[in-house]
């Protein structure tokens, strides 16, 4: 048997790691690896391949082509000597060439990690956001604010390039170290990332330099202002926020259209008004009416702005509600969050979320996609007018536009994931559909419980508490050219992307303090895990 040195390999998705690609020849039985070393260090990220197929049982067959794939984090010059112990006790030793190109990205890092994105459809991904959770030993690393960088790396070429990142979310855990837990570095990291249709890309995170300085990256995104009164902008739309209560106020279509959605007509004149709730004899109440919200919280950095606010419902103090705005860099939908969570029992009127809110001096035209892929479309003065009860829509419809064709301006309403949960005691109890509301202004909701118009408003409905109710849109400010045949074709397709984001795997180099044999966990008794 002998080792040949076939290659040195970048970051790919089948082994994210920079490596050595090593055939193994003359094997006269099935074997595996029991030990490798890279310049005489133990390196326990080796995969096995049987015919261009990964063993994921590490069989090296004898009845075909065995190669093996050994993690080497050689810089490019570096000539790694690559050593391996079989399980027949066999031990040989492969000399490779020196690394020309694609060799470790930033040689003064010491770590790193791989990210493999997988795109689940056929859409390419452009500058789509990627929050990836990383836990790291902690004496690993020292400040990741500062330290962390993050380099896409071509599929084709293994050509490598540092983008844009953003940490956030830090922690630390030392409790103790044994075999079971040792002291972590918590924290996220943000960044956009393009991946082709039914395809996957590697991105890595650098790590592991305590000299390092914090990056400084320029991006399109904005954020100005002071206390609520923010404005956030970036190449596809500028967005207003509230001063008062922090809602989403005026959301300005750029991309050469230059015109602004905005409501101003009732309560603070707010665009985004939901969780709400109406209980008489307590007024209508909703998250636009914070004045000021109990507690709210900016997340500013090149990739994205995150604007947080949560507390109770003016006059609901036992409803809690919360709103999660999230703004990209290079990214055209606006993420919207919210949750309402009724914490007892209460008799409604009205129970809703997901509710935007616009007047007519922009807006006069709506489409809607129907559950059988067609598209209606209609001019808002053809819709039933408050207080006749609006146009019922099937609540799994996906996406929603207001527009006008003339001005080419559009404000599309992807709707992500709705979930009802009831925390106790069985099924929830909710009426759940989309409707479309027409007056002065015109509006697209999510009713849970609902009487307010129509037939009957007088009828109050039981509530129950101890239940939470959650929505997340995307909104996409966007321009719209009516005579097209694809004229609604992007909502569709954020839509799916937004449904189906790019699907994270996170790849870490085996430490040598991993145990090598299976540790169990501290339980209450013990059992064999089979």
């Amino acid at each position: 048997m002998e080792l040949l040195f076939i290659a040195h390999t970048y970051p790919t998705p089948d082994f994210p790691f920079f490596g050595a690609r090593i055939a193994v020849s003359g094997l006269t039985e099935d074997l595996t690896v029991t030990r490798a070393e890279v310049d005489g260090t133990w390196m326990r990220d080796v995969h096995v391949y049987n015919d261009g197929k990964e063993c994921r049982k590490g069989i090296l067959r004898a009845d075909g082509y065995a190669e093996l794939r050994i993690r080497t984090d050689a810089r490019n010059g570096d000539a790694p000597s690559v050593r391996v112990v079989l399980s027949d006790g066999s031990d040989f030793t492969a000399a490779c060439p020196p690394v020309c190109e694609n060799g470790w990205f930033l040689p003064e890092w010491k770590y790193c990690a791989a990210v493999v994105l997988d795109n689940p459809n056929s859409l390419d991904r452009v500058n789509e956001p990627v929050h990836q959770v990383m836990a790291v030993y902690l004496d690993r690393i020292a400040d990741p604010v500062r330290e962390v960088r993050v380099v896409a790396v071509c599929p084709e070429t293994g050509v490598m390039r540092e983008i844009p990142s953003q940490v956030y979310n830090i922690s630390k855990w030392d409790g103790f170290a044994d075999d079971h837990c040792q002291p972590t570095m918590n924290f996220d990291v943000a960044f956009l990332a393009s991946v082709r249709g039914f395809s996957k890309a590697v991105y890595l995170v650098f790590y592991g330099n305590p000299s390092a300085e914090a990056p400084v990256y320029v991006t399109d995104l904005k954020l100005t202002g002071e206390g609520l009164k923010r404005t956030i902008e970036n190449a596809y739309y500028k967005i207003a926020l509230h001063d008062l209560s922090g809602s989403i106020d005026e959301v300005t279509v750029k991309q050469g259209v230059n015109q602004t959605f905005a409501h101003h007509l009732e309560t603070n004149g707010s665009m985004n008004w939901n969780p709400d709730i109406y209980a008489p004899p307590t007024p209508w109440n909703h998250i636009s009416d914070w004045d000021p919200p109990e507690n709210w919280e900016f997340i500013e950095g090149p990739v994205f702005v995150m604007f947080k606010r949560w507390g109770f419902m003016p006059m609901y103090e036992d409803v809690l509600c919360s709103v999660t705005y999230t703004f990209y860099a290079s990214y055209q939908p606006v993420i919207v969050a919210s949750t309402m969570e009724v914490t007892k029992d209460r008799d409604v009127i009205a129970l809703r979320n997901g509710e935007v809110v616009i007047n007519r001096d922009l807006a006069d035209e709506i489409a809607w996609r129907n559950m059988d892929g067609t598209v209606e479309t209609h001019y808002v003065d053809e819709l039933p007018r408050h207080p006749t009860m609006g146009q019922r829509l099937p609540v799994t419809t996906p996406w929603v536009v207001l527009y006008n064709r003339e001005k080419e301006a559009a404000l599309g309403i992807c709707y992500i994931e709705n979930t009802n949960i009831r925390k106790d005691r069985g099924l929830e109890r909710i009426d759940q559909y989309l409707y479309v509301q027409v007056g002065p202004w015109i509006y697209v909701a999510r009713p849970l419980l609902y009487t307010f118009v129509g037939n009957n408003p007088q009828r109050v409905i039981h509530a129950f508490g101890n239940t939470l109710h959650y929505e997340k849109m995307g909104w996409l400010p966007t321009r719209i050219k009516y005579n097209s045949d694809e004229a609604f074709d992007q909502f569709e397709e954020m839509t799916e992307k937004l449904r189906l984001p790019l699907q994270t795997c996170l790849m870490l180099d085996t430490d040598n303090r991993v145990p090598t044999g299976w540790v169990p966990p501290v339980l209450l008794e013990e059992f064999d895990e089979l």
